[in-house]
């Protein structure tokens, strides 16, 4: 084996192992570093397996042969998104009529800022939404909802979140609970919630968070042992910051079941009614600094008997139950993410229009211009990989989670920018209480942490495409250390519709290989291993963005319609988005090789000591 892939085992921790070990490191969950076998080889490298555990939880599954994963192995490739996946006629139009239906009445009965300042949701919103089409469009027509597509819901769903991010995530949360039970439970506890939620009669709520494992679900201490009668559970345990926690009538939550094999028990979801016995509303609102008018809450459970009939999915499968559930939160969070931006974006297009500084028009300064373009640019970014990843989901007969969890980083990152830039042009008067800028920083601030904080989700993206890189999910797999040594790629051929697309087209195919060969570094490659998965992830997600954008640019220009001023509109748009995004992209490149990493560990060490600072 090449000296350094053991010399990479070595800093890790760890004992590199050869393909003939291979099954039997299988059976003893071995660890993947960089694509490489790895085992523990001392108790110093439990840190190590716990951060990659971590990873592998928050992105649990990668399309081998989708355009995300086609970055890492430096293509593009063009058949998963040219031609742009479009619906078709009858259903955009059904969407937009519902769009315009839905907006009349978020403009007519919901008060934004009087949830904000109240921290109150109206009572009957559930109901008024679920009229509308949400959020039962979630559930099929046969468990009692609508069956809408993904991109009709996302669409829905960006409407609400343009006027009131509290509502929205809300929304986002019991869609995607929904979805758990949809793909998890018997056709009894389906029968017995959905058509009822769906309907905007109950409230159902994941209750995943603990306060000391946070959303590490490996982490969860809830309980539910043997019953004394052997017919069921008894649970114990705590869960906290619960949407709709105080008020659901339905928890899908996790906790450990016992097992034989395994001291800690095994991971399992329940579905309980909270007016079980033992189920307790510990603190029914806790106070949060954005989406105020979400009611968060710690539910305590005391000896709460669980029937078996309550077990969603085989006992010991919490784990991917929790993961699908996820991975349509993050979906529908990159979805509340641009509502979000879109509706700074129109605050934006306002201000500049009627807007003086200096006693000159707005609209006649530079960097006026210069921060509406860039959210201009942002926002269609980011309703494309929106639009995009939906398709996915309506599509696929898996889960899309590893593009589903590159939207949600890249969205809320960009929706962070367009209210930074909306502050900017408000000449400061977006940072008092009152002002919808200053709500929207707050909020944002929220989607950054919900469903998997940003910073280890962007290396836990990194990781997963290294991962699958290294073919360490392959039926058939060639010797890993032959997989660490880099490889020298072409760039990516990028078919181009019109000579306009040309600048832009160079600098994709480059990017992209160069991201293709920096991943293969890495494979191989010193240095922080979570700082150089970090970047990674950060440039995946942003290529993988600009990758969605080229190619509806490609529908744009391949096909004019009949809407010419806004197809010019969002031809401009993703243009200088790609022009932008190259622009970051570049920036996290170069620090792949060249960066402050050592400078980073000895000023840790300085602070906290070289014991915790870490390898």
């Amino acid at each position: 084996m090449p000296p350094v892939v053991q010399d990479t085992a070595r800093r890790a921790g760890y004992t590199a192992k050869s393909p003939a070990n291979w099954l039997d490191c299988r059976e003893t969950a071995p660890r993947f570093l960089f694509g490489v076998v790895f085992v523990a080889s001392s108790p110093s490298s439990t840190a190590g397996a716990a951060l990659e555990r971590a990873e592998q939880l928050l992105v649990p599954a990668v399309n081998a042969a989708g355009l995300a994963q086609g970055l890492f192995a430096g293509e593009f490739r063009h058949d998963q998104a040219i031609p742009w996946p479009l619906p078709n006629s009858a259903q955009q139009s059904q969407t937009d009529r519902d769009r315009a239906s839905l907006k009349e009445w978020l403009t007519e009965t919901v008060d934004a800022h009087a949830i904000d300042t109240t921290a109150e949701l109206p009572a009957d919103l559930m109901t008024g939404l679920a009229i509308r089409g949400l959020p039962g469009g979630a559930v099929e027509s046969f468990q009692g909802g609508t069956g809408r597509t993904w991109r009709s819901l996302v669409a829905l769903l960006q409407e609400v979140a343009g006027h009131s991010s509290a509502a929205a995530t809300v929304l986002g949360h019991t869609m995607a609970t929904l979805q758990g039970l949809a793909r998890h439970a018997s056709e009894s506890q389906k029968a017995a919630w959905m058509p009822s939620v769906a309907r905007g009669e109950k409230h159902l709520a994941s209750a995943f968070w603990e306060a000391e494992s946070g959303g590490d679900s490996a982490g969860v201490t809830t309980r539910a042992r043997n019953a004394s009668d052997g017919q069921g559970f008894v649970l114990k345990g705590e869960k906290d910051h619960v949407v709709l926690g105080g008020q659901a009538e339905g928890l899908l939550l996790l906790a450990r079941t016992p097992a034989a094999s395994q001291s800690a028990g095994q991971l399992t979801a329940l579905l309980l009614s909270s007016g079980q016995p033992g189920v307790r509303v510990a603190e029914a609102r806790q106070p949060s600094s954005g989406v105020r008018g979400v009611p968060f809450a710690r539910l305590d459970f005391e000896d709460v008997p669980v029937a078996r009939t309550s077990v969603v999915g085989p006992i010991g499968t919490g784990m991917r139950v929790a993961q699908d559930v996820e991975a349509f939160g993050r979906l529908l969070s990159g979805a509340i993410a641009s509502g979000l931006a879109g509706g700074i974006l129109e605050w934006i297009v306002q201000r500049v229009q009627h807007g003086e500084l200096f006693g000159q028009p707005l609209a006649s300064q530079g960097m006026a211009r210069s921060l509406l373009a860039s959210a201009a640019a942002l926002h269609f970014a980011m309703e494309t990989t929106t639009e995009y990843v939906a398709h996915l989901f309506d599509e696929g007969s898996t889960l899309p989670a590893f593009e589903a969890a590159l939207l949600k980083l890249f969205s809320s990152e960009a929706a962070r920018q367009v209210v930074s830039d909306a502050i900017g042009l408000s000449q400061s008067g977006g940072n008092f209480q009152g002002c919808r800028l200053e709500r929207a920083s707050r909020d944002v601030r929220f989607l950054l942490r919900d469903w998997g904080a940003n910073e280890p989700l962007q290396g836990a993206l990194g990781a997963a495409g290294l991962k699958e890189l290294a073919g360490s999910s392959s039926g058939s797999r060639p010797a890993p250390w032959r997989l660490a040594l880099p490889r020298n790629r072409a760039m990516p051929a990028i078919p181009v519709a019109n000579p306009r697309l040309q600048p832009a087209v160079s600098v994709l195919s480059r990017q992209i290989q160069q991201f293709g060969a920096a991943a293969q570094g890495a494979l191989s490659g010193s240095g922080d291993r979570q700082l150089t998965t970090a970047r990674l992830g950060a440039v995946a997600a942003e290529l993988f963005a600009a990758s969605c954008v080229y190619a509806r640019l490609f529908h744009l220009v391949s096909h004019h319609g009949s809407h010419a001023d806004q197809t010019a509109r969002q031809l401009q748009a993703g243009l200088l988005y790609l022009n932008q995004s190259a622009r970051r992209n570049d920036t996290r490149l170069a620090a792949l090789k060249e960066n402050d990493d050592d400078e980073i560990r000895r000023t840790a060490e300085a602070w906290v000591g070289a014991g915790h600072a870490g390898h």
